[in-house]
């Protein structure tokens, strides 16, 4: 019987398996919360957005981040998201739903910060 070495055979075995493994792609990837980072404190040096608001949008990104570490090294995905019972994921859907907007309204920053706005309000009432 030809063929490699054990660990010629197990570095193959290795390389099938990453090969057949679906993709998990996170509901909000770490380009996702840079970007939004970076388009927040523009919005606010423009005086588009108050304290208060930058504020509530940061203790969005901090209580994703806690959820993220509380699962490492799950990813938190878009199923995650949709499909868990109660308020398990909710920072993350927060999050998702900012996220979405930043990137529905890339062009036009005003828009995007009216929509904040919206949110957070009604956010707060949850």
């Amino acid at each position: 019987m030809g063929g490699g070495s054990i660990e010629e055979m197990a570095a193959l075995f290795k390389t099938m398996q990453q090969h057949m493994a679906p993709t998990v792609t996170e509901a909000v990837s770490d380009e996702q919360l840079l970007a939004l980072q970076s388009r927040l404190e523009s919005l606010h040096a423009a005086n588009l957005i108050a304290d208060e608001e930058l504020y509530s949008i940061e203790d969005a990104v901090a209580d994703f981040s806690d959820l993220r570490q509380s699962l490492l090294p799950q990813k938190i995905t878009l199923e995650h998201v949709n499909s868990a019972p109660g308020n398990t994921f909710e920072a993350a859907a927060k999050l998702l739903m900012i996220v979405g907007a930043s990137e529905t309204f890339a062009t036009s920053d005003a828009a995007f910060a009216r929509q904040l706005r919206r949110k957070l309000r009604g956010s707060r009432g949850s």
